[in-house]
């Protein structure tokens, strides 16, 4: 229907453009009725604009001028609907960007995060490993002391056995 309204429109003005006012006002209200019957409200507006030129043109100012008026109407409507929907497309627009912007945030966050996770995995080991080594060096330090203990407990034992038992005239005896 709006390729047939379309081609009433324009053979609308076709006849318009030939003095052949009749024949343009059947094809501009054939046209305006499809238009309205489809709901297309730039082609209405654009209907009533052609009626309004073709009634003026024909000295039925009053005619015209309502045909004017629902052209204003109309292409008010139509713009201030191509204007919000510019407007939703900007905010489309802003919020996509805005959204690559946030994932782009997340996405370095994310990595410096697994830096610090793989820095913090290589740390554990390398305390792990120090753990280790602490341990190993404990338990040869402890047994290193245990058998220090033994000789020391041995060597009191030996001396113990060859030394007389120490008399209380030993503390006056002075050391050179």
């Amino acid at each position: 229907k709006r390729g047939e309204m379309t081609v009433r429109l324009n053979l609308g003005r076709l006849y318009y453009q030939q003095g052949s006012l009749p024949q343009a006002l059947g094809y501009f209200h054939q046209a305006l009725s499809l238009a309205t019957e489809i709901e297309a409200k730039s082609e209405q507006f654009q209907g009533h604009l052609a009626l309004a030129q073709a009634f003026k043109a024909q000295g039925d100012f009053q005619t015209a001028l309502a045909h004017y008026e629902q052209f204003h109407s109309f292409k008010e409507m139509v713009f201030n609907t191509q204007a919000d929907n510019r407007l939703k497309s900007l905010q489309v627009i802003h919020n996509t960007e805005t959204a690559k912007r946030e994932a782009e945030i997340y996405q370095l966050k994310n990595v410096a995060l697994e830096q610090e996770i793989s820095e913090r995995t290589r740390v554990e080991a390398a305390l792990r490993q120090a753990k280790s080594k602490l341990e190993t060096a404990y338990a040869a330090l402890s047994a290193a002391s245990d058998q220090n203990q033994e000789e020391l407990a041995l060597a009191r034992r030996v001396q113990n056995s060859l030394l007389p038992e120490p008399s209380h005239h030993w503390s006056d005896l002075q050391v050179i």
